[in-house]
């Protein structure tokens, strides 16, 4: 959700030339680990007016996050101007649209922010709750995903069944905003069986993920930057994920970078495979 330049029935800091002496700012700083991303904000609002209503539990903060590629959608509301937040990964895919606003949260009567427009003269304003009183540009924050789960290679990869019946070998196309792999009608099922599996996951990492993240490497290595700025969405995630490695690792060969990428994609294949025959003995 983009909070576009509108028209509100009142002064709203932010917005166009509503409140021209008066701003709206925040700084936002992001990390992760496997499993969550963090964010961290801190709010600068220089309207006295709106500070006072915030200490007097008359208006709250909200941070609003939206990734389209999943659907997710979810707002919190704070009293302070730093806040921190958690979200897991496996809800997010590659960007997430961050909004922050200051809403009311009771009624006011006789609102007139400080320093609003010459335009508005002596006027006052009647706002409910929810109401915006002010609101910042919307950012659009990259996230690119881990390569641990096949959930989240699914940003940048997709599993499909061949159209032709028989045995036939894995494929890969790369031509496509997602890498696209074939597996023969038989070996799709097989998948689809052991992906519900988690202590299969390991072994389907191996033998069906890595092949193909070593051959994607070579693809993006082998491009010029400019070309992968206007190429595929999978292209660029990875090129991204790459260049995450460290300069060092980032020019290191493929088989190298794919299991750096994928966190010791071996080990887990092995460990898979342990756990599946101690639950047969």
């Amino acid at each position: 959700m983009r909070l576009n330049i509108r028209s509100y029935p009142h002064p709203v800091v932010g917005n166009q030339d509503d409140v021209p002496r008066r701003a709206c700012q925040v700084a936002v700083e992001d990390s992760k680990d496997r499993d969550q991303l963090y964010l961290s904000f801190k709010v600068d609002c220089s309207s006295q007016v709106i500070n006072r209503l915030i200490q007097q539990d008359a208006a709250f903060y909200v941070v609003h996050v939206e990734c389209s590629n999943t659907l997710f959608r979810r707002a919190w509301t704070f009293k302070e101007d730093t806040f921190k937040l958690a979200i897991s990964l496996n809800d997010l895919c590659d960007s997430i649209e961050i909004n922050v606003a200051i809403c009311a949260t009771r009624n006011v009567s006789d609102y007139a922010p400080d320093g609003m427009h010459d335009d508005y003269g002596d006027s006052t304003f009647e706002v409910g709750p929810g109401d915006f009183l002010a609101v910042t540009p919307t950012m659009v924050l990259e996230v690119y995903p881990n390569f641990e789960s096949l959930g989240r290679i699914g940003s940048i990869m997709e599993i499909h069944a061949s159209s032709q019946p028989g045995d036939a070998p894995m494929s890969v196309v790369f031509d496509a905003q997602k890498i696209q792999i074939i597996l023969s009608q038989n070996d799709f099922r097989d998948y689809a069986i052991s992906k519900a599996n988690h202590d299969a996951l390991g072994l389907l990492m191996c033998a069906i993920v890595l092949p193909v993240l070593i051959e994607a490497i070579r693809h993006v290595r082998a491009m010029q930057q400019e070309d992968i700025v206007d190429g595929k969405r999978w292209q660029k995630v990875l090129y991204n994920r790459i260049k995450g490695l460290g300069k060092q690792a980032a020019s290191g060969d493929p088989f190298e970078i794919s299991q750096a990428l994928l966190e010791f994609p071996v080990k887990r294949a092995l460990n898979s495979a342990v756990r599946i025959l101690e639950g047969q003995a």
